[in-house]
């Protein structure tokens, strides 16, 4: 029994040794201190109740364990003599969430035994209603695993912390697109990578706050099962439908209170503004003109709406401004005006598509010059668009409007799927499908023994794109396709080479699928440098 836990710790000793050059677990942190008891408030109640990394918030049927610990003490106190060190070790973390993670990362290894004071406060629960609210808590947290599992494409089990501070649960976005149930839930994860103590308090206090209206609900709710169940309810038919309503009305209170609490706007339209323009790229949609009484074209429907998301200000003059004003996902191949709402003509805005730390802009003006001339150009669908602002605009910026201008059909778009980044070129921008190429501010690199599809958008119409393609330090084979053209060229170390792309008339845009056989790591041809990517080619626009 000892042999596999002692050959993991050996295991895992050695991993730092041979990464690092030292068996020190803080190895990685470069020796700062990441344990505080100031940080145990956030941790803990994060670690339980947060919305995207909290277990009770993931699995509530856990709530009777804690329960079943006053039947079963002898286990109660084996289990807390070895939780209780291990949990404060991992909630006084500064990040208690564990990064890009399941829900309650840290809790896993004691986990597992809090089956048995489940099990033992089911046996000890007599009355109807109460076991009705356990094996409702039951469904709820079957429910929450096939939802964290399935739904989504699959893509909701595991999430990080952004750089807009209060991470939202995936799950809970995919859930509600037209209300926001993420201000109505707790959230534990505190601000912006390098906040200190006073953003972890604030994020204690907040998401604390909000756990009151749901543990009161929860409570109310049991309570009022009880009493149904002992003196009116006797048949499981009506068992079952007064669980299912009460537990509806428990939420909803809840979901209220927690709105009202952080004092916030709890309709969010853009999600299911950005949905409906996907569906009429799909033709399957059907709109229609209430006032009117008729039915609207795809391109009426298009040219009537306008995302329009608040902002709400978060800068001081001299302060360093790092999240975005807005993120939205999701946008659908088309043309776009971006115009903002501002009490202010200074300021700088950038949209951006891609992560939160990426630094290729595709349009950069000034609030002032922001006319109707500010349009962004989607050949395909985007996965994330952020819109950024200097001091001055996340101090000046109201709002932000993204209206559609056109929309394209499925079968005008050069390829499927989202593009991951973007980035703006002389007289070109290239739509990066996957995470196999390196976009770099005047060329990008296709990965070493990768595959990687791009697509290239011209500023105008042309019957071809011209790129020049420089090969890494060694022999290589790269192949170029697009449609039915194919290309491969035996390119030397570091040889040069002009190709022309040819495009598709009916398309928007080309999609180019490029190939590298060989590769090679900056780390490697110079001991001076730290980059280790693995290079293939380099491609640039001349």
């Amino acid at each position: 029994m000892l042999a596999a836990p002692g050959l993991s710790a050996i295991a895992w000793l050695w991993f730092f040794l041979y990464v690092y050059g030292t068996p020190d677990p803080s190895a990685p942190y470069a020796g700062q201190m990441q344990n505080s008891f100031a940080f145990f408030p956030d941790g803990f109640g994060g670690l339980l109740f947060d919305q995207g990394f909290g277990l009770v918030a993931s699995a509530p049927v856990l709530i009777l364990a804690f329960g079943g610990f006053f039947r079963e003490r002898r286990f109660a106190a084996a289990w807390f003599i070895v939780a209780t060190p291990y949990l404060l070790t991992v909630t006084t973390f500064a990040m208690w969430w564990a990064g890009w993670s399941a829900p309650a990362r840290f809790f896993v290894p004691v986990l597992l035994p809090l089956a048995v004071p489940t099990a033992s406060a089911w046996l000890m629960i007599r009355s109807r209603g109460l076991r009705a609210y356990a094996l409702a808590l039951l469904v709820i947290s079957a429910w929450m695993a096939l939802v964290l599992a399935a739904g989504g494409g699959g893509h909701l089990g595991y999430h990080a912390r952004n750089e807009a501070g209060m991470t939202p649960a995936p799950w809970l976005k995919w859930a509600a697109h037209v209300v926001d149930l993420t201000a109505a839930v707790p959230a534990f994860v505190p601000l912006p990578v390098g906040s200190g103590l006073a953003a972890r308090q604030a994020a204690a206090r907040s998401g604390l706050i909000i756990v009151l209206p749901w543990i009161v609900c929860g409570g109310a709710a049991a309570f009022a099962l009880h009493a149904f169940a002992r003196r009116r309810l006797r048949h499981h038919v009506g068992l079952v439908a007064t669980t299912t309503i009460i537990f509806a009305v428990a939420a909803t209170v809840a979901v209220s209170a927690g709105w009202r609490l952080q004092r916030d706007d709890s309709v969010a339209t853009e999600r299911g503004q950005i949905e409906a323009l996907a569906a009429a790229a799909r033709t399957e949609i059907l709109a229609v003109d209430l006032t009117g009484r008729r039915r609207l074209t795809i391109d009426e429907l298009v040219s009537r709406m306008r995302i329009e998301v608040h902002v709400v200000p978060t800068s001081r003059p001299g302060s360093r401004v790092n999240r975005p004003l807005v993120t939205l996902s999701g946008i659908p191949a088309g043309d776009y005006r971006l115009t903002v709402h501002q009490h202010g003509a200074d300021g700088w805005i950038m949209a951006c598509v891609g992560a939160d730390r990426d630094p290729f802009a595709l349009l950069t003006e000034p609030i002032a010059n922001m006319t109707e001339a500010s349009v962004l150009r989607f050949p395909v669908d985007v996965r994330s668009l952020l819109v950024r602002g200097d001091e001055d605009a996340a101090r000046h910026v109201d709002a932000v409007v993204l209206q559609p201008l056109r929309i394209l059909q499925s079968d005008s778009k050069p390829a499927a799927g989202f593009a991951r980044r973007a980035v703006r070129y002389t007289g070109m921008t290239a739509f990066f499908m996957d995470d196999r190429a390196f976009p770099e501010p005047n060329a990008f690199w296709i990965g070493g023994a990768r595959e990687s599809d791009v697509v290239l958008l011209p500023d105008h119409p042309r019957s071809s794109q011209p790129l020049l393609l420089r090969n890494a330090p060694v022999d290589n084979v790269v192949t170029l396709s697009s449609g039915s053209w194919r290309e491969e060229l035996r390119m030397t170390a570091e040889e040069e080479r002009r190709v022309e792309v040819p495009i598709d008339p009916a398309h928007e845009g080309v999609l180019l699928r490029m190939r590298s056989a060989g590769g090679f790591r900056p780390s490697a041809a110079d001991p001076g440098s730290r980059d280790t990517r693995f290079l293939g080619v380099y491609v640039r626009v001349p």
